[in-house]
């Protein structure tokens, strides 16, 4: 089988990996510490869903680095339910503050399920491009198997 290349859709899902982790330290960070010194439930949330879009980093850094498509294509499908359990995590899985007014429900939940959704979205079309380069690629080879 011949090496494959970065695909645009592997830079993609980086990209979006990097983006999700780095919006839940900045811009879509949880409610602080309150004045009494404790934490909210979106605090705890927060850490859990940072710690699965850390997985989803991993695993799109292995799907980028890859050199086969079977590789790139099983890298890509692990993605997709753990996309989709990120992304429905805050106030789906785990409650968020019942406040709605709150930065965990007007900020961080939008963008969670917003970006897990695409990074869902682009790992369903990545392994499906990897899948069909992957049988395009074995049946080129029995093609040439055949004529040998």
């Amino acid at each position: 089988m011949k090496k494959s290349a970065f695909s645009v859709i592997d830079l993609i899902l980086f990209a979006l990996s990097i983006a999700f982790c780095a919006s839940l330290l900045s811009v879509a960070r949880p409610c602080g510490i309150h004045n009494d010194g404790t934490f909210g439930k979106c605090y705890e949330v927060s850490h859990v869903v940072l710690a699965l879009g850390g997985v989803l980093f991993c695993q799109s850094f292995f799907v980028l680095l890859s050199s086969t498509h079977g590789g790139k294509e099983i890298g890509a499908m692990s993605m997709l339910p753990l996309a989709i359990v990120v992304a429905l995590t805050p106030d789906y899985i785990l409650q968020l503050c019942p406040d709605f007014q709150m930065r965990c429900q007007v900020i961080m939940q939008p963008v969670v399920l917003a970006v897990g959704g695409a990074i869902a979205l682009f790992a369903f079309f990545d392994a499906c491009l990897h899948r069909h380069r992957r049988r395009k690629e074995e049946k080129e080879a029995k093609i040439n198997e055949q004529n040998l």
